[in-house]
């Protein structure tokens, strides 16, 4: 696998805190009474576009801040898939491949 780029199933598979239905991803810890909505969010592999979810959060920047903890732990699991931890997560979609 060495450089390839991971799928959000690859690095949701083997983490019980995490949902992805294939269009959201939600943290299932989440406090229930806190009001949530959809927040766009890019990850990157290597500073490439990998894939980009709605992730469930009380503001963009939670959202933001939020992605950029499941990247670390996603990280941790990089090896596991024979991936480089080189998971990043910027705010927004990621922008359309060119290739």
């Amino acid at each position: 696998m060495g450089d390839s780029i991971p799928t959000v199933d690859d690095v949701v598979a083997a983490d019980p805190d995490i949902s992805f239905d294939g269009d959201q991803l939600s943290i299932l810890s989440q406090d229930s009474t806190v009001q949530v909505l959809p927040w766009p969010v890019c990850f990157l592999y290597a500073g490439r576009p990998a894939f980009s979810i709605m992730l469930n959060a009380p503001s963009p920047e939670l959202a933001l801040l939020t992605a950029r903890q499941m990247a670390d732990r996603f990280n941790q699991q990089a090896a596991n898939f024979g991936h480089q931890p080189l998971m990043t997560a910027q705010g927004g979609f990621c922008p359309p491949s060119s290739g």
